[in-house]
């Protein structure tokens, strides 16, 4: 729920296709590095296959593990996912 002074409200909610963003945002930024799934895994302290996942758009990643993985590939977290579109409530 969004904070009831906040006058906005997300038109998707979330976009169907976040995870797949999330996924291919992940994957892209991995390569840059030259890292496998393995490195990502072991220097975001997750597991290879969980790695996997969320580049397959398979995983709903947890804020915790987003950051983690944001902090390994040295990106702010918000660059790994879609821009939402918002829309003003008529108050």
């Amino acid at each position: 729920m969004l904070h009831p002074s906040i006058p906005c409200i997300m038109q998707d909610n979330p976009p169907p296709d976040a995870r797949a963003f999330l996924g291919k945002a992940v994957r892209e930024a991995r390569a840059r590095r030259g890292w496998s799934q393995e490195k990502l895994a072991d220097e975001s302290d997750l597991h290879r296959t969980y790695i996997g996942g969320i580049e397959r758009g398979e995983r709903n990643v947890s804020v915790d593990n987003l950051c983690r993985i944001a902090a390994a590939l040295e990106v702010p977290p918000s660059s790994l996912l879609p821009n939402s579109v918002f829309i003003r409530r008529d108050s």
